[in-house]
């Protein structure tokens, strides 16, 4: 997995999900064509909707809980998800979210910080309940969001 040095998550996170498509994509090179970029340099949601799009896939918000995202896994589609990157911290961060246990959610981390583990596919083990708890963002209509990406048939 790719580590970011700025505000990049949004990028990083789409450069997984390409790469899941079997397409070669680094995150520094994606974030210099990424659309929708605030002042500060981050990305808001529709960035990646809109870049997705572009490149021909579907890409849809939702909101929902853990039994949906599993849900979208269990059917092979890549997920990435808006959360905060420690429950008592506001700084929040897009992660692809690629498996998950009775126990945990596997997610492919591009914050050096945070990893915790080292697998082939993820880079960070999640309890369920930690990770629905950084999934409440403080954000009004960001709470419990993701990002499902779908090849056009």
């Amino acid at each position: 997995m790719d580590i970011q040095h700025h505000n990049e998550c949004a990028a990083f996170s789409s450069a997984y999900v390409l790469r899941h498509f079997g397409i070669q994509a680094d995150g520094n090179e994606l974030y210099k064509r990424f659309p929708k970029k605030l002042a500060d340099g981050t990305i808001v949601p529709k960035g990646i909707l809109t870049y997705f799009k572009k490149l021909g896939y579907e890409a849809s918000f939702y909101s929902g809980n853990v039994q949906t995202l599993k849900k979208q896994l269990n059917q092979g589609t890549p997920v990435i998800v808006f959360i905060r990157v420690y429950p008592q911290q506001r700084y929040l961060h897009f992660v692809p979210v690629v498996g998950y246990d009775q126990e945990h959610m596997y997610l492919a981390d591009s914050l050096e910080h945070t990893i915790n583990c080292d697998e082939t596919y993820y880079n960070r083990k999640v309890m369920i309940r930690d990770f629905e708890a950084l999934w409440k963002t403080w954000v009004p209509f960001y709470n419990n969001t993701y990002i499902a990406i779908h090849k056009n048939t």
